[in-house]
This record gives structure tokens, C-alpha cells and sequence, in this order.
């Protein structure tokens, strides 16, 4: 029974069958996970993560792919099944429906083995063949209809640490051990799931050229100077908005000072696909400082300011100044391992010009670097993009029109870059919690949910790293957006992040400059329950698992103030924490969890009418998997349970299936 909300107690209702999981309790230790995906309040799906596969279940049954025509069935062992151009493979599981006289076989799911272009055989789920010798004679109809699954790359063991959160069609899953992945729906049979690729959304111009059309003269009178000037360009995306990173630089030695004399340099680059428009920016100005009839260009390392925008790919600057407070984005991924995290250069021949930095190595990409030459010597190397996937046996050396340079690399870390928490606040992705840095959080680029890049200056559409604040290393676990924050749950307490100076009708901008970690108490959370939202209240699991408790948002203090909801029925918690559970709002007001021991528990929340009922909940197997999502008008439970089948084998199984 579960406590009614409204007075009494009510017998809860059975549970339908919605298929077996893939899983099989005889070859694994481990259960399958179910996770939800709400699109909307009518399209809300059951996903089964299992040992490197998903599933998907939607109104209470699996989700099926178009339904092959059986045109035959025989009575043999194995049975063999007629479908032309079928198209299925060995292992794959089909349920078949709808056959005339060979009617034992439908309404059951198989494994199909012994696949031919257009017959295969069928065996049950622990793979033995179907024997259909007693079966009916097939007469005709029926059809075979494969259980839709996509790979994944997460192993059993790894699922209870899964940590996500989702957009629209997009589910953005992290875990210390697995690069950030996002699982896009394209159609009800046609989801990726793909690492997620933290750049900006659209590429720079891959090459840019400068002329000037005036040239320094010693003839003239007064004589015109060489004067220098540089220029990178950046694309900025229709879709989302967002700016590329610095194209290759354009230099330009041949001009005259045009704050001086009237002149143009015009800059053309090459277009790119899909972008809206451009952002042009330039340097520093060098002045005559190589010979009469050429500059040395600026050096490399130099800001660039920007001084216009152009829909076309070309530009006559004719002096505009430019504004150093609005800079290229420099590209940041804080998740990649084995960065370049430097290059110290030795000892240089002094008659270098132009330098690049090479790197030698058999699993690294991504790094670019521009060398810097003082006095014909390499003494240093900008970082552009730091790569990926570098190891400390790399080594570095320099291509141009030198003769000698020896320089060392700094790799930084190539594990424990993974982040294991993710969320949303503010219209920023939020990651959390890497091995190296667990209490440290990234936030992305305001409405680039994957642009991790930031500016020289800093500005406040730049992605933001929040340091550690906590005196303990216990971990981010969980991120949640409130009104006023990001509610952050420790292992040792629970911290709001925010910006300074908001209130609760007009919250503050999260930016780089403005963002402060404020504690709410001194009570950590578990890391695999997630904290539940019940409108201002945040329902959470202890740390150890045995208590939930109640934070309240208190709005004279702007704070939250938590308390023990768990106390009266603590029985039912201690040696036995919960694992995970679910809230289904409507029509009864319930957290379904499951304990470690399988055992189901109900909690009746009703803040407003202070409703605080627990109930125990046993049923002929273990409860291994909690999940709810919205199926109008009701918030429905789903669950895996671990029986006995019905064949008196003695063997287990993982069931789905859902509450009534």
C-alpha cells in the first residue's frame, strides 16, 4: 500500500509486462538502468541502458523497427522463418505477431540466428533453438518485428554513475571514465549517440590576404614610412550565433601609416560555408622598424582588436582604431587529455625569420602554435590549440629558415579529464567533477552549449572555470538550476553558485567576473540518487544513503534550510539505502525508490498540506530499476524487477515493466 495524500492508506496497484531486458541475470551481476527522456508532455520516452546497448520503450512497449512480412514457418528444429530481404542479423531480437496456424509463436520475442538473405531461425532468449515440431502447421500472415537498439560504450558496472541532462531531443551523459557524450532522437528509430565535440559551431577562413595600395616612398616629401599591420577574421554562425576562432593571421609590411597619410589595406579571405557574416580584427601597428620600404610585422603574441564586420569575405580598412575590449575567442576544451600545456624552448641559432613548431607523435592531434622570434632567436611558442591525445614521449622540433632550436613539451594529464556531473543554468552547459579537479565546474559560452573558448581580455560571454571552494575534496555530485543558483550537491555539503547581486524577480548574470559559491549546509549527497525538484524544495539522498531530507528555499535569507523527511520511517532506510528512485507527481503525489536489496519504497509528498508518508513495497522478485515519465494524464512508474520465470527452471530474469 502507499499513504494516500489526502488521508488513508491505498493498495497500490500490479505491474504490466513490457518486455524482457536484454540483460540476462545468468552471463551478469549487473541490472540495466532505465533513465527517462521527456520531450514534451506528450512525447516522453523509457530508455534501457544495459551493457553497451540502448534500448527504448514507449507507451508501455519496446520500440519496434518496420515489420518484416513472414511468408513461412516451418515445422522442424531449429524453426525456420521466410521473410524476404528481412535484413536482421544474428543476435538481433524480433517479436513476431499475426501468424495463421503456427500460432504458439506469436506474442513471444527471439533471438534470431542462422540469418540468410531471406530466412533465419529462431532460438529463445537463452539462445536455445525453437523447437516447432508440435507446433501448428504455418498457414499464412504474421510479422517479425526487430527490437530497436543502438550501441553504446558503456559497460554494466559503469551505469549506476550515469549522469545526465537534456535539451530538447538532445541528452547530454557524462561519467569520470567515458568522454561527454550527447544521445540525439532524429526519429522514433533513428538516435546517435555521439562524443561530444567541444569547439565552436562553425570553422574560421582557412586562408586571409592583406595588400595595401600605397607604398612607402623615401622620394616623396615629406618621405612616407613603412608601416605594419596584421589581421585575423572570425565567422560567426547563423544558427546559434556563435564566433569561430581567429583565422591565420595576414600580414601586411608595405603600407604607410594611414593615421598619416590617406591609404587602404584591403583584406580578403576565404568564405565560409553557412556563415553569416564576419569579424575582422587587427593588431597593434608596427612602424618602421625593418627598412625603408618594409616593416617588420607585429610579433607574434599580439592582441587583435576588433574594427568592423563584413556579410562579404573582403574589407578596405582605411584606419579604423581598433577596440581591444572585443577579441577572437581562443579555443578551450578543458575535457581533452593529453594536452600541450607548453613548449620550453632551449637553446637557438639566432638567424630565424619564420618558425614552426612540429610535434612528432603517433596518437596526438589538434595542436597549432605560432613561434615567437626576438632577434632571429625562437624564444617562445603561443599556444593556439593545445590538442588532444598527446603523450610526455612526444617530442617537438622546428621547421623554417633557421638553423638550430631545441625546445621541450609540458603534456598535461592523459586520464582524469572526464567530467562526471552535467546541467543547465542560465543557457549554459555545465560540467562538473573530472577525477583531477572534482570539485571544480566548467560552463559553457551562453547559448554554445559545447564552446568552451574564452577571450584576452576576458569578457562575460566567455566560458567560465569555477575554482575549488570547498576545505574538503568530496566531489560535485549533482547540479541543479534554481531560480537564484546552481544548487551544487557535495559529498560534504550542498553550495549555491550564483552571480552576486540578484534577487529573486531580477537574478544576476552568470559570468566569468561574476559568479560567487555560497554554502546552504553541511550535509553531503549521495552520487548516484539524484536530487529530486519539488517547485522551491530540493528532496535529496545522504551521502550514506539512509536518510532523505528536505531543502526548503528561504527567501528573507536567501538560503535553503534543510530537514530530515525520513526520520518517523527510518527502518526502513538503515543498512538498506536507496539506490534509485523517481517522482510521479500525478495522480498521487509519490517518490517511488528502490533499495539495495531490491525491496520498493513509496514516499506521499505534499509540501503544502506538510504530507510526509513512507510505505515498504515487496513484490515476487527484486526491484532493480526505477524510471518514471509523463504519459497523459499520469506520471508513470516504470520498473525492472528480478524473477523467477514461469518454466519452473529456476532461473532469473530482468523484467520491465510498468506500474498501473
Amino acid at each position: 500500500m502507499y499513504i494516500g495524500y489526502r488521508g488513508g492508506a491505498y493498495s497500490r496497484a500490479g505491474t504490466k509486462f513490457v518486455g524482457f531486458s536484454k540483460q540476462n541475470p545468468l552471463v551478469t551481476f549487473y541490472p540495466p538502468r532505465l533513465i527517462s527522456f521527456e520531450f514534451s508532455l506528450t512525447q516522453n520516452i523509457v530508455l534501457e541502458f544495459g551493457n553497451l546497448y540502448i534500448r527504448f520503450i514507449v507507451n508501455g512497449g519496446m520500440v519496434v523497427e518496420t515489420a518484416k512480412v513472414i511468408t513461412a514457418a516451418t515445422q522442424a528444429n531449429p524453426c525456420q522463418i521466410t521473410s524476404a530481404a528481412h535484413g536482421f542479423n544474428n543476435g538481433d531480437w524480433v517479436a513476431i505477431a499475426g501468424v495463421g496456424g503456427m500460432t504458439q509463436l506469436n506474442g513471444n520475442t527471439y533471438i534470431v540466428a542462422g540469418a540468410a538473405a531471406n530466412t533465419f531461425t529462431l532460438t529463445n532468449l537463452d539462445g536455445v533453438a525453437i523447437n516447432s515440431l508440435a507446433y501448428g502447421a504455418y498457414t499464412a500472415g504474421g510479422t517479425a518485428s526487430r527490437i530497436y537498439e543502438i550501441v553504446s560504450p558503456y559497460a554494466e558496472a559503469d551505469l549506476p554513475l550515469l549522469k545526465f541532462t537534456q535539451s530538447a531531443d538532445v541528452i547530454s551523459i557524462t561519467h569520470r571514465s567515458y568522454p561527454p557524450y550527447d544521445l540525439s532522437r532524429l526519429a522514433a528509430t533513428n538516435w546517435t549517440l555521439t562524443p561530444t565535440a567541444f569547439a565552436a559551431m562553425i570553422s574560421p577562413p582557412s586562408t586571409v590576404s592583406a595588400v595595401a595600395t600605397t607604398h612607402p616612398s623615401a622620394i616623396t616629401s615629406p618621405p612616407t614610412l613603412a608601416t605594419a599591420y596584421a589581421y585575423v577574421i572570425t565567422a560567426i554562425d547563423p544558427k546559434t550565433g556563435q564566433e569561430s576562432v581567429a583565422s591565420p593571421r595576414a600580414d601586411v609590411t608595405d603600407s604607410v601609416n594611414m593615421a598619416i597619410t590617406a591609404a587602404t589595406v584591403i583584406i580578403s579571405w576565404s568564405a565560409v560555408v553557412g556563415a553569416e557574416y564576419y569579424n575582422i580584427y587587427r593588431a597593434p601597428v608596427s612602424y618602421n622598424t625593418g627598412t625603408t620600404t618594409d616593416s617588420l610585422p607585429p610579433p607574434v603574441g599580439s592582441l587583435f582588436g576588433w574594427i568592423d564586420s563584413s556579410f562579404g569575405n573582403q574589407f578596405f580598412d582605411t584606419n579604423i582604431t581598433p577596440d581591444f575590449s572585443k577579441v577572437p575567442p581562443q579555443h578551450r576544451n578543458p575535457f581533452a587529455p593529453g594536452q600541450i600545456v607548453s613548449i620550453s624552448v632551449g637553446a637557438s641559432s639566432a638567424d630565424w625569420t619564420t618558425a614552426t613548431a612540429v610535434i612528432t607523435t603517433a596518437t596526438g592531434t589538434g595542436f597549432s602554435g605560432e613561434c615567437v622570434i626576438v632577434a632571429g632567436k625562437i624564444v617562445s611558442v603561443v599556444i593556439v590549440n593545445a590538442g588532444a591525445d598527446y603523450v610526455s614521449a612526444d617530442t617537438v622540433s622546428f621547421t623554417g629558415d633557421g638553423t638550430s632550436a631545441a625546445a621541450t613539451l609540458t603534456v598535461g594529464p592523459a586520464t582524469g579529464t572526464f567530467p562526471g556531473v552535467v546541467a543547465y543554468y542560465q543557457q549554459r552547459r555545465v560540467y562538473a567533477n573530472t577525477t583531477n579537479r572534482p570539485d571544480t565546474l566548467w560552463a559553457s559560452q551562453p547559448g554554445a552549449f559545447t564552446n568552451f573558448d574564452t577571450s584576452v581580455p576576458v569578457v562575460d560571454s566567455d566560458a567560465i572555470t569555477a575554482a575549488p571552494w570547498s576545505q574538503q575534496v568530496n566531489g560535485i555530485q549533482w547540479l541543479v538550476p534554481m531560480p537564484l543558483g546552481l544548487v551544487t550537491f557535495m559529498g560534504n555539503g550542498v553550495w549555491q553558485i550564483g552571480a552576486s547581486g540578484g534577487v529573486a524577480s531580477s537574478p544576476a548574470a552568470f559570468t566569468p567576473a561574476n559568479n560567487v559559491a555560497v554554502p546552504q549546509n553541511s550535509i553531503g549527497s549521495s552520487d548516484i540518487v539524484p536530487p529530486i525538484k519539488n517547485n522551491w524544495d530540493l528532496l535529496y539522498v545522504q551521502a550514506h544513503g539512509s536518510t532523505v531530507r528536505a531543502l526548503t528555499y528561504q527567501i528573507f535569507f536567501n538560503n535553503y534550510v534543510g530537514e530530515d523527511i525520513s526520520w518517523q520511517s527510518s527502518h526502513l532506510l538503515i543498512e538498506h539505502p536507496i539506490e534509485q528512485w523517481c517522482w510521479c507527481e500525478e495522480p498521487y503525489k509519490l517518490i517511488w525508490a528502490q533499495r539495495d536489496d531490491g525491496i520498493g519504497l513509496s514516499l506521499t509528498y505534499l509540501k503544502d498540506q506538510e504530507v510526509k508518508g513512507w510505505a515498504r513495497h515487496d513484490t515476487q522478485g527484486e526491484i532493480r530499476s526505477v524510471c518514471s515519465v509523463t504519459e497523459l494524464p499520469v506520471d508513470a512508474l516504470y520498473l525492472v524487477v528480478q524473477r523467477l520465470i514461469g518454466d519452473g527452471s529456476g532461473t532469473t530474469r530482468f523484467f520491465i515493466e510498468r506500474m498501473d
